[in-house]
């Protein structure tokens, strides 16, 4: 759903546009939140990636077999592993200050917004 131009690459096979635009958005992000406050909304964010990640197992498991015919891995102690580690992601996320938890929320509210308003927009089924 990206523009175009940002998928473009250079002959070494660098996306230098996107690697530019990132790094704009970086530092104005930087230059407004302290260092404290930027590593509170980082850390909630990859818990937050590695709780889904972690339930998203039971939803690929049952395909096994199916419409999944060679898995890219196996996930040892299944049933087990995934829950005790979306439970120790969500433990640690519990234990990050309130402002880290409401930064990544507004973060994850304001993708969403973005997501609906320009990804409705710009999809492909809606060309369809």
């Amino acid at each position: 759903l990206l523009p175009s131009f940002l998928g473009k690459v250079n002959d070494k096979g660098l996306p230098n546009n996107a690697l530019l635009a990132l790094s704009v958005i970086a530092i104005l992000i930087g230059s407004v939140f302290s260092f404290t406050e930027l590593a509170g909304l980082i850390s909630a964010g990859t818990l937050i990636a590695f709780i889904i990640v972690s339930l998203g197992v039971y939803a690929l498991r049952p395909r096994e077999g199916k419409d999944i015919q060679e898995p890219g891995f196996k996930m040892p102690f299944y049933p087990v592993l995934p829950a005790l580690a979306a439970l120790g992601s969500g433990f640690i996320f519990y234990e990050l200050d309130n402002q880290a938890k409401i930064y990544a929320f507004g973060w994850f509210a304001l993708g969403l917004v973005i997501y609906a308003v320009y990804g409705a927009k710009h999809s492909k089924l809606s060309q369809n």
